[in-house]
């Protein structure tokens, strides 16, 4: 009788939509990750960490503009995917509008490139980087997009696909590259194998959940006045929230070195995986509350045990052995980045809880409250970081301790303005 129970328990629970879809998430999250550190631990092996650090620098400012150039309509996507009448407009005008504004943004963004990150003069004076710049900044944007549509869809599984053909192209691509494009082999790699995971999806998966749907240049300035007060204030928040671990390297580079920069995105690349955990969670139940408002508040307190479940144990293991998986990108990067790894762990507790909130505060249109606390919350951590690495010179660990004390903060009004939720919790 108790294993009839416990198979019906986990047939429910797996076929719930907000843990499937959650998980579909996870799982791509993780596998991303997981292939994205071959990635680098190949790179790592065959390019030198000079060459790395630039290429990291590329990418971050690639994450800033497709930020910007958003305009939060990456968000708009998921919650309004189920209410339009004609999803094909919605996905070209989406399309068509990243598409622009992220070319416009990017050519902005090489005319000051050289004015205030001096010693990124090095590769953007290539005509193949500036290109490059363009191109691939216009496939982040792209590739945004079309995941959200996955997920909006409750289609995530699809997310899968787009992850192995992505990052197995970026292996092949690198280890290519090694023997005839080393200066630039890391940053095309990277790219054009999004672009091409990008097209490919385009072609087969997105045929799958729209049957009739083409691709056009094509937006529809009246429905995007219909979607654009939710995605603008949705915008800033995203746009803020992305800034400090896009800051980040460039501001590394400017003021320690290169190499450091390297150090630092691989650390924090780890510690992304716990990351992953709430913020999978927290976007299937984005997707769910869209759907359903009214099973939000049981939906919450499944999310919030579930994640924990998850993180606390994750948590320890990076914090025991972070060293140990850093190793694999090298000796230098084991010594560099085991305690900025570890810190960001431990924040992961607090970060969790609050990305909860947030969602929460998408869902019911509390736009103000929402952009409020991104403001302070990614203002704190670059200001504290900045501190405590000019003024008590711990180098890169010094973006852990504000993710930490910034995260701790926030979760301490979160439990005050959310009792209804986390008390309840059994």
């Amino acid at each position: 009788m108790f294993s009839g129970k416990l198979d019906k328990w986990i047939i429910d629970y797996f076929q719930n939509p907000l843990f499937k879809n959650s998980y579909y998430i996870l799982f791509n999250s993780i596998l991303t990750a997981s292939l994205g550190f071959i990635f680098w631990i190949i790179v790592s092996r065959l390019y030198s960490t000079v060459n790395i650090g630039y290429s990291v620098a590329l990418i971050s400012l690639i994450g800033i503009v497709t930020q910007i150039a958003r305009f939060g309509v990456d968000v708009s996507i998921i919650r309004f995917f189920n209410y339009v009448n004609d999803a094909t407009k919605l996905i070209n005008t989406c399309f068509s509008f990243i598409g622009l504004s992220t070319l416009i943004i990017g050519i902005i963004f090489l005319f000051f490139i050289k004015i205030f990150i001096i010693k990124l003069d090095v590769v953007i004076d290539s005509y193949v980087y500036i290109l490059g710049f363009l191109f691939f900044s216009l496939g982040s944007g792209l590739l945004l997009i079309q995941t959200n549509i996955f997920i909006a869809s409750r289609n995530s599984k699809y997310l899968l696909y787009q992850s192995i053909i992505a990052s197995g192209m970026s292996i092949l691509l690198a280890i290519i590259f090694s023997l005839f494009l080393m200066p630039i082999g890391v940053f095309y790699s990277w790219g054009l194998s999004m672009f091409f995971a990008f097209l490919v999806c385009l072609i087969i998966f997105l045929k799958k959940i729209i049957p009739d749907y083409k691709p056009l240049f094509r937006i529809q300035w009246g429905l995007m006045k219909e979607i654009f007060p939710y995605s603008f204030g949705n915008y800033f928040v995203n746009l803020i929230s992305a800034l400090p671990p896009l800051l980040f390297p460039l501001i590394i580079v400017a003021y320690l070195m290169p190499e450091d920069s390297a150090y630092f995105y691989i650390s924090f690349s780890i510690a992304n995986i716990m990351f992953m955990i709430p913020g999978a969670i927290s976007t299937s139940l984005f997707a769910e509350g869209s759907h359903n408002e009214k099973s939000f508040g049981i939906n919450i307190k499944n999310a919030i045990k579930n994640t924990y479940f998850l993180l606390i144990p994750t948590i320890i293991l990076v914090i025991l052995f972070g060293n140990q998986i850093l190793l694999l990108f090298g000796k230098n990067y084991s010594v560099n980045g085991h305690v900025l790894l570890s810190l960001l762990a431990i924040s992961s507790l607090f970060l969790s809880l609050n990305s909860f909130y947030y969602t929460y505060l998408r869902i019911q249109f509390k736009i103000k409250e929402l952009l409020s606390l991104t403001i302070f919350s990614s203002i704190s951590i670059l200001i504290i970081s900045l501190i405590l690495l000019y003024f008590f010179s711990i180098g890169i660990s010094s973006v852990g301790l504000a993710y930490i004390i910034v995260n701790l903060i926030i979760a301490m009004y979160v439990v005050i303005s959310w009792k209804k939720y986390i008390f309840l919790i059994k």
